[in-house]
């Protein structure tokens, strides 16, 4: 997402600015990066929703550009799998996940994947 900044926004988690740098009412354009993996298979032609956190705080109004970026089964199993491995380090009831071997061969140094990012659309924060 891109979207402008301003003093009185936050880190959502951490009371830390955005950019401590800017005076008085200025305002700067921000690349708020995300990463959340979903499989689309069975939904073809279907209306997909997406939930996601922003990383940094808003109002009711604000205006950010989104983009969408769509990955192929290799990265997606990569990083669906590093999600799950996330998940178990704070929370003692979900069971530990780990990158299989050999995932992309067994020479491997990387692996390689398409990746296709969409034209930017609006969004409005309404809360």
């Amino acid at each position: 997402m891109d979207r402008y900044v301003d003093t009185s926004t936050l880190q959502a988690f951490v009371t830390v600015k955005a950019s401590p740098c800017l005076l008085g009412k200025d305002t700067v354009l921000f690349h708020e990066l995300g990463r959340s993996v979903y499989a689309d298979e069975g939904t073809h032609g279907q209306q997909i929703k997406i939930v996601i956190e922003p990383a940094y705080t808003h109002k009711r109004g604000t205006r950010g550009w989104v983009y969408i970026q769509s990955i192929d089964k290799n990265a997606y199993d990569f990083f669906n799998q590093l999600d799950k491995q996330k998940l178990t380090q704070r929370n003692p009831f979900v069971e530990p996940v780990f990158l299989r071997d050999g995932q992309f061969g067994n020479t491997a140094v990387g692996y390689f994947s398409t990746m296709v990012k969409s034209n930017a659309v609006l969004f409005i924060f309404p809360e």
